[in-house]
């Protein structure tokens, strides 16, 4: 993704298909973290609830870290339609 974005930085197509990837991202990293908090719910061993909210933890951090990322390639789209909208 990164590699399309440096090749035509002003060009908006590599931005575009970097959030769509992302998106994906944060889709699966949401259902992880669901998916774990719900099976910790229904758990009765402490250590197998132990283990799935560390992975709950896991995915949200990394949904952080995506969405660090989504909000960064949003700005530059919107950078991006002013500075078109300006020729």
């Amino acid at each position: 993704m990164d590699k399309v974005v440096a090749l035509k930085p002003t060009e908006s197509a590599g931005y575009v298909n970097k959030r769509i990837a992302l998106m994906k991202y944060m889709e699966y990293d949401q259902l992880q973290k669901a998916e774990a908090l719900k099976d910790a719910a229904q758990e009765k061993d402490t250590a197998r609830v132990k283990e799935l909210q560390v992975k709950g933890d896991s995915a949200q951090a990394h949904l952080d870290k995506i969405k660090k990322q989504f909000d960064d390639v949003n700005q530059k789209l919107t950078e991006l339609a002013k500075q078109a909208q300006g020729k």
